[in-house]
């Protein structure tokens, strides 16, 4: 017999329930913006600035897609992934006193942030580090996280899509038959 199969079989279920860490790292520090996986800079292949879908299957595509994230079922789907967030902001905007404002609305949307995005991930860490400059203007920001994938979440993610896709498909239709 082969060790190949009894290999396989034991390796496979670790693959499949070891949670991969996918490191993400945005950086934007004088008008520069830098995107990174892991050590690998993505910037250049990201096209800043509004594009509207090319066809009218990829707009309803994306269309279901952000009523599908906004839909009550996915905010209780058990299986979030779990990220850990790093939050670094140096900021000026010339004035000492709309910097001081500015500092306060920042410290009341962090909040509000946090919430929403707790709402979709499982945050295990999280820090953040506002730091206003007072005597000049700018704007600096950082932001790693480390997102922990597992293909098992992935599929079990990819299966309430798609379920939901039916169900919204199947909600319309009978809509537009009730109208018509």
């Amino acid at each position: 017999m082969s060790i190949l199969p009894v290999l396989f079989i034991l390796i496979f279920p670790i693959v499949l329930f070891l949670p991969i860490p996918l490191k993400i790292k945005i950086k934007y520090i004088n008008r520069q913006l830098l995107f990174q996986i892991y050590n690998l800079n993505i910037t250049n292949k990201i096209v800043l600035g509004r594009s509207s879908p090319k066809n009218t299957a990829e707009k309803n595509r994306f269309v279901s897609l952000i009523n599908a994230i906004k839909s009550s079922e996915l905010k209780n789907v058990k299986a979030r992934f779990s990220v850990k967030v790093d939050v670094k902001l140096c900021y000026g905007l010339g004035d000492a006193a709309y910097t001081a404002l500015v500092y306060g609305a920042i410290c009341s949307l962090k909040i509000f942030l946090f919430n929403r995005l707790n709402g979709f991930f499982h945050i295990k860490k999280y820090h953040d580090n506002i730091k206003p400059d007072f005597n000049s203007s700018r704007f600096e920001l950082e932001i790693t996280s480390i997102i922990y994938i597992s293909l098992v979440k992935i599929i079990y993610v990819y299966i309430k899509l798609s379920r939901y896709k039916r169900q919204s498909k199947k909600s319309n239709n009978s809509i537009d038959s009730n109208f018509a």
